[in-house]
């Protein structure tokens, strides 16, 4: 029973490190995108690229992307669908919503 519960705690503190992370990807994005240069959402030129809000996290630039991916999938951030100057561009959605 002891390892059953240790490997629930793991998963639970798994998730809780993973929700941790999003916050705090969502905070830069939203920070980001708040900046003077990047106020522009019809311009996706000027959208935060991924070693932009990686560089802030201090996360690397994959782990950073796997998080907007899974953002962009559930509506909470843009995504350019082609690279810009060899970066993937992102902008926070307005009606982004933390509790999904």
């Amino acid at each position: 029973m002891s390892r059953e519960m240790s490997e629930h705690e793991d998963k639970t503190s798994a998730r809780q490190l993973q929700h941790e992370d999003f916050e705090r990807v969502a905070e830069t994005i939203i920070k980001l995108c708040a900046a003077k240069e990047l106020r522009c959402a019809d311009v996706p030129a000027t959208w935060a690229s991924t070693r932009d809000i990686a560089e802030d996290c201090d996360f690397s630039i994959y782990k950073t992307r796997y998080l907007l991916l899974k953002m962009a999938k559930k509506g909470w951030v843009k995504v350019t669908p082609q690279p810009i100057n060899n970066a993937l561009r992102w902008y926070i959605c307005p009606d982004i919503k933390k509790d999904d």
